[in-house]
This record gives C-alpha cells, structure tokens and sequence, in this order.
C-alpha cells in the first residue's frame, strides 16, 4: 500500500542568534525557509534575538519573521539574553565555574531557558508550528524545557558533530534522543553521531550549492591573480591566518599574485581582524593582502579570482568552498579537516594538505606556478 504523502505543514526555525550577519549558517537559515515556503510549506523564522533584523540574505516574501526573545516581553533588561540571567543565576554561575565550565554553561542555559519561557510560549501559540527546526543543540534544550513532546523538533547539527559533541552533557544528550530527529550535513557523520550516544534518527542532508558560471579566466594571462578565502573572519574554526603566513613564504617568488579575505567580522573576531591586519604589515604585505568585508556579489568575487584557499579548522560543509568548487575554482584546505577533506578530491579538485602554513605555502605554489592545472582542476569541481 503506497504511503500517504504528508500535506503542507507549519515550519518554525529557530535559529540561535540573529539574521543580520553574511555567515554560512544564515545563509542556509535562509535557503531552507525559502525552499520550504516554494514547496507549498507555511514557514516561520524566529531568531533569538527579536525586533526587526536587517537580513543580509534575502528571504521569500512569504516567509514570516519572528522571535523566541520577543521585544514585548518587559523583564528582558538587555537586548541578549545571556546578559539578562538575574544576580543570583550569575553568582551561582560564577560559584560553578571554577569546578566545571561546562557546569556553569549548562546553569547559565537553564537560567536563559526559564527567561524566555513566557516569550517561547507566546511565540509558539502565536504561530502554531507543527514541527520546530533547532539550528542548536543548547536551544533545543531551551525549546523542550517550554514545548516538552507537544511539538516534534528536528536538531540540525550546522558544524563537525565531532566538535559538537565530544564535550556533550548528560543533559544535552538526553535532550537530543528526545527530538524527532537529528540532522546532519556531511555522510560520515552519521556514524559520528551514532558513536556519541545518540539513539534517534539520524539523517544526512547536504545543503544545496548555488550553481554558478564555470570561472573560464584560469588559463588567461592577468597583470594581477587572485587567492581567495570567503568566511567569517574568526580565528579558532577558520583561522584566516595560515593562509596570511602561507603567502609570505611565496609572495616575492610571485609578485603578480594576492590575497583577499571575504567575509563578516562583526559579531565574531573580537580582536582578530586587528591581528590579521598587523600580521600583514609584519610581513609588508599591505599592498599584497586586503581584507576586503563583505558583498552581496560574491559571484562575481568568484568570477574573477583563481584560486579558493579553506585553512579552516573544522567545518560542518564548507557552504564557500562548496560555491567556489561550483564557480570553477581550484581549492586547497587541510586533510585534517572534516567536510573540506570530503569535498575537495586531492588531486583532481585540488590540493588537501597536512597542517601548518608551509604546506599550505607549497600547494598553493603548485597551482600559482600552473595555469593549465587551475583550469584543470576547477573544471574538475564545478
């Protein structure tokens, strides 16, 4: 007897911060809250943080925009959450925090979770979903402490669920095997999370990579060739400095070469964009290495550049390495990093290389040195 086909259904996404940033995980915020509304679906964004976000990424016009951290809730004293725990959850917090960091994270969550309970609760009734899609392990526990079973929820893990879940709690385990399903973006990690406990259905969805014009400039002589890397600028997961000391090792050997960095430092590199910008200028890179910010025509960043450089640390799927691969450009990441060792085919697509920015330095060397081995390889991957 052939399966009955489920109808349209109400989607909420909650998505853990806000919309306002150019990263990858909004991006695919966005693209799923689209391809859902054009599959006949009623879908509803609701960031943590409320009010009226300025998207960087454009949305279908029948998505609805919400919030789980609702504006007209008056007790919120702060715009963040995390900053509205009362003075005893913080002290107790802080009483925690040299016995177990963790500990003292899993407090602050709960404390955050009986805050926005009332708000949850009206956003929830307001819209009436039947199934929630968690962009967080840490706010599904925060949506299951308001919802409980009443709606199913899907836990899309955005990073390496290595990362995720080496350090996972009790508690956030538990929260997992209680979800509807738990949402992976690469194969092998399925197996990953099965080996972290994770009893519930696990399933493997890549996201979708936008199909770009095969860059077809790669064997053409340039006054200027251009090293791309596309990510937040952020030190511990993309590290955008091997990329800076990979380049000066090579760059007087190739004085027609450069480095550009595209991508948002607002809300996550602290200081890191200075040291980057002093590194380049301990290096007398100035006029060599730019970090240009953010476009809303990174296609045509793509168009003209010649090769996509990924010194990432970790990743979930690489949404830029995977766009890059599409627009035809050679890539060269590190083997040790999951996803980027899965999308890039040492070899054929690029380079994967061990860790360190010599290595780095010596694939790059490779395909600056070769024009007809960038356009072989791009073509490989688009």
């Amino acid at each position: 007897m052939m399966e009955k086909k489920a109808g349209p259904r109400r989607v909420l996404i909650a998505f853990p911060s806000s919309l306002q940033q150019s990263g990858g995980m909004e991006h695919a915020c966005c693209a799923l809250a689209n391809a859902l509304q054009d599959s006949g679906h009623t879908v509803r964004i609701s960031p943590l943080y409320g009010g009226k976000p300025r998207l960087f990424y454009k949305l279908h016009p029948g998505v609805e925009l919400g919030a789980l951290m609702r504006t007209d809730v008056q007790h919120f004293s702060s715009p963040y959450i995390g900053r509205c725990v009362p003075v005893w959850g913080k002290i107790v917090r802080e009483m925690l925090r040299p016995f177990s960091k963790n500990r003292a994270l899993q407090w602050s969550e709960w404390c955050q979770a009986q805050l926005l309970r009332e708000s949850i609760h009206s956003e929830i009734g307001d819209f009436r979903p039947d199934v929630i899609i968690s962009f967080k392990v840490s706010l599904t526990y925060i949506l299951r402490q308001v919802v409980g079973d009443a709606v199913p929820i899907v836990t899309s893990l955005r990073f390496n669920p290595e990362h995720l879940l080496k350090d996972l709690s009790k508690r956030d385990r538990k929260s997992l095997n209680q979800t509807g399903a738990v949402h992976v973006l690469m194969p092998s990690f399925v197996e990953t999370v099965r080996r972290y406990g994770i009893r519930r259905s696990v399933v493997c969805i890549p996201l979708a990579i936008p199909q770009y014009e095969a860059n077809t400039t790669l064997r053409e002589k340039k006054s200027k060739y251009t090293i791309i890397n596309v990510a937040r600028i952020e030190k511990n997961q993309k590290r955008q400095h091997l990329l800076v000391e990979a380049f000066a090792q090579i760059a007087d050997a190739f004085p027609d070469w450069q480095v550009e960095f595209w991508g948002d430092d607002r809300t996550f590199a602290g200081g890191y964009t200075g040291e980057l910008q002093a590194m380049i200028r301990q290096y007398h890179l100035e006029d060599r290495v730019f970090v240009r910010g953010v476009t809303q025509d990174i296609a045509s960043v793509y168009a003209r550049s010649d090769i996509f450089c990924f010194p990432s640390a970790f990743e979930g799927f690489g949404n830029a390495l995977g766009e890059a691969m599409s627009a035809g450009l050679p890539a060269v990441g590190y083997a040790s990093c999951p996803a980027v060792n899965e999308l890039i085919v040492d070899g054929e697509t690029g380079f994967l290389v061990e860790d360190g920015p010599a290595p780095l330095a010596q694939a790059l060397k490779k395909l600056m040195a070769a024009p007809e081995l960038r356009a072989q390889m791009g073509m490989g991957g688009a």
